[in-house]
């Protein structure tokens, strides 16, 4: 009686190739998509500049600032 294997590759191997094969297909979903059409994905919102920073330094930021203040 012979005993056949019913995998050609062991299951430990056949993990990271399903992984693999997951991470190619998203790649070709993603590249295959224009950047306007992934971005039509997320909602529009407002970009608002901070008068505080505008008024002061005249500077027109579209990111909150953070300043490190020293504890002492």
């Amino acid at each position: 009686m012979t005993h056949k294997k019913i995998l050609p590759i062991p299951l430990i191997l056949l993990i990271p190739i399903v992984l693999l094969v997951v991470v190619v297909i998203a790649g070709v979903y993603r590249f295959s998509l224009s950047d306007d059409e992934i971005m039509a994905k997320f909602p529009q919102t407002k970009v608002e500049t901070n008068v505080i920073v505008q008024e002061t330094l005249g500077i027109t930021a579209r990111n909150p600032w953070t300043i490190q203040v020293p504890e002492q």
